[in-house]
């Protein structure tokens, strides 16, 4: 396989996110505000569990969330707003309560702030996630 310089990452499950480092550094990436970055370790983890499933579909929000912190940070506040709400319509259908050390209900909380706070003069956009471990 040739190199390409993105991310490459094995499948994430309930059993390895502890200590599935691609996962930690994508939370740890939004949460110090490097959205693209986290972005791209994310897809990374979302392609290997073939785009299917509950922690397919908990990256996939939090892919949502960094698109959403880039286009914050470029001044486009419609696409974030969309990405950010995008992001609460995948994370609701899951049956789950905690996926890979996330509460769902807490992340559609913290994200539902974030877009409560869009509509102040000089908004901040803040992602803390904390894992339940």
């Amino acid at each position: 396989m040739e190199f390409s310089g993105e991310p490459q990452s094995p499948p994430l499950d309930e059993g390895n996110f502890k200590q599935h480092t691609n996962y930690l550094f994508s939370i740890d990436l939004l949460n110090e505000g490097y959205y693209w970055e986290a972005h791209a370790y994310l897809e990374s983890i979302w392609n290997a569990n073939e785009r299917k499933g509950s922690i397919a579909k908990l990256c996939q929000a939090l892919i949502k969330v960094g698109a959403a912190g880039i286009k914050f940070e470029l001044g486009s506040l419609p696409p974030t707003i969309g990405h950010l709400q995008r992001a609460i319509e995948i994370l609701t259908p899951l049956p789950e309560t905690i996926i890979c050390g996330i509460d769902r209900e807490d992340l559609i909380l913290v994200i539902s702030h974030m877009l409560s706070e869009l509509s102040k003069p000089f908004p901040k956009l803040i992602i803390e996630l904390r894992l339940k471990i």
